[in-house]
């Protein structure tokens, strides 16, 4: 499962439309998308973890949304700061 999660995020990211089949299709030939231009470094990161190819080397979802969580308050902090908010 955490390779869908990887899609999912790359889909999120590029606002594509990577229909389910497609998804299994890429995962049973052993491919990955094109990472998402312009995204943030940890969560590039992040996917190409959750795209492991061996899958008990991938994150569990509770690592997943664990980091998640913690990019995201990053980014938070980081616009505050530009914001001066």
């Amino acid at each position: 499962m955490p390779y869908t999660a990887g899609l999912v995020i790359c889909n999120w990211l590029e606002n594509l439309s990577l229909h389910f089949s497609k998804s299994i299709t890429f995962g049973i030939q052993g491919l990955r998308p094109d990472l998402p231009k312009n995204a943030h470094p940890k969560l590039l990161e992040l996917m190409q973890r959750c795209w492991e190819a061996v899958p008990d080397n991938r994150p569990c979802f509770s690592v997943i949304t664990s980091e998640l969580e913690t990019l995201l308050q990053e980014v938070q902090i980081t616009s505050e700061v530009v914001n001066g908010t």
